[in-house]
């Protein structure tokens, strides 16, 4: 498993003690083994630590993530809409867009779409739109 995150230390040490404790060798050498061992583990965990959010840090990333499909489908149905028309009122639709996403992995899709609108590059917006619903079909 240590091998999987790149922790080949790990990985070797854990080995080694495995094929030791196998092979009926003395306490004192499992021993030095386990502590070999432990000594790369505790970086990998530490880091691993490092990664993991509180609990309450979590909860609310998961909420944060809840995306109300069928409101950013509708939305996203109307901006494309006035993009193919043409019209600058899509614009106006950005806040509630960006409110919908925020915190879901699709955020990082809107500050193109924005440029884009807010240079009146209405094809370009438009394929961000699309872009967007075909995200919207991804599990996330």
């Amino acid at each position: 498993m240590a091998g999987h995150i790149g922790a080949y230390l790990v990985q070797e040490r854990a080995q080694a003690l495995e094929t030791a404790c196998q092979a009926d060798t003395s306490r004192a050498r499992l021993e030095a083994l386990l502590a070999e061992m432990v000594a790369q583990l505790e970086p990998v965990l530490c880091g691993l630590q490092a990664l993991d959010p509180p609990a309450e840090s979590a909860a609310t990333a998961t909420e944060a993530m809840a995306l109300d499909r069928p409101a950013l489908e509708a939305l996203l149905l109307r901006m494309q809409a006035l993009l193919e028309a043409g019209d600058t009122e899509v614009s106006d639709w950005l806040a509630e867009l960006s409110a919908l996403v925020r915190g879901s992995p699709v955020a990082d899709a809107l500050p193109p779409l924005q440029q884009a609108i807010d240079e009146y590059a209405f094809d370009d917006a438009l394929t961000q739109v699309q872009r967007l619903r075909a995200a919207m079909s991804m599990k996330f």
